[in-house]
């Protein structure tokens, strides 16, 4: 890995329930992992997204992974700030690959146009003023060629450039990538870039669209997120700010 430590404990398995409650099982050992211990599968038989949605993916075709932080430089008000460091960083490996029309579908998953190519799932452990640990899950879509067709509007890097990928090579562009935005998020001038850059990336932003709200569809437009990472949107006579289980898109 060319990281100074995102990746440099690599973790690999043949078959897991999640890498995220792996990675949580390995937390709460006595030893505890080493920062940017990851942890990568070829198989999750269940795996989690937003929501307690499940994550289908087919044996070895998708990275699976799993990423240990320990953001004692944090506090627990600031933790959507993970959000941000690891749609940002995804973000950055798909425009390294030459693919457009990437946005981030609030509040962490990516999009390729209309279509969902991968999803991000923070989970942190926090007591008192502390976040003691985090574990950053990102499930991204890579040589899957076909989908459930359950699934809504699933794509893949594949389905986007017509050519295999070399997983490793994935990985270790993601490794990179995480651990630059982790370490930018570490000075108040590197919070605001990021903050900013994740708000233009974000999904159907300053653009009429339609959500379901309150149990009906209402239009509104994404103006932003508020310091705590929930969603600023404008409506017919009035602004609303949301969270995570509060509004859904209508795609």
């Amino acid at each position: 890995m060319n990281t100074l430590f995102m990746g440099k404990v690599l973790l690999r398995y043949n078959s897991l329930n999640s890498t995220n409650l792996e990675a949580q099982k390995l937390l709460s050992q006595e030893n505890k992992p080493l920062e940017g211990t990851t942890l990568v599968a070829d198989l999750q038989t269940d795996g989690k997204g937003q929501r307690g949605n499940a994550w289908d993916s087919p044996t070895g075709q998708n990275l699976l992974s799993s990423y240990i932080l320990y953001p004692k430089h944090l506090l627990p008000k600031q933790q959507f700030m993970l959000n941000i460091i690891s749609s940002l960083s995804v973000l950055d490996l798909l425009q390294e690959l030459g693919l457009e029309g990437i946005s981030i579908k609030w509040p962490n998953d990516i999009y390729i146009g209309n279509k969902k190519v991968a999803g991000i799932l923070p989970q942190s452990n926090i007591a008192s003023q502390n976040i003691l640990s985090t574990v950053i899950g990102i499930g991204l879509n890579v040589n899957q060629k076909t989908f459930n067709p359950a699934l809504p509007n699933p794509t893949s890097i594949f389905h986007e450039k017509n050519k295999k990928s070399k997983l490793d090579d994935i990985l270790e562009r993601l490794c990179f990538f995480l651990e630059a935005r982790y370490l930018q998020s570490k000075s108040t001038s590197g919070i605001t870039t990021l903050r900013k850059q994740y708000t233009n990336s974000l999904f159907r932003l300053d653009k009429v669209a339609t959500y379901l709200i309150d149990g009906k569809h209402q239009a509104g437009i994404i103006q932003g997120i508020d310091a705590n990472g929930k969603l600023i949107l404008e409506m017919e006579s009035h602004t609303r700010i949301f969270d995570l289980q509060e509004l859904r898109f209508v795609v």
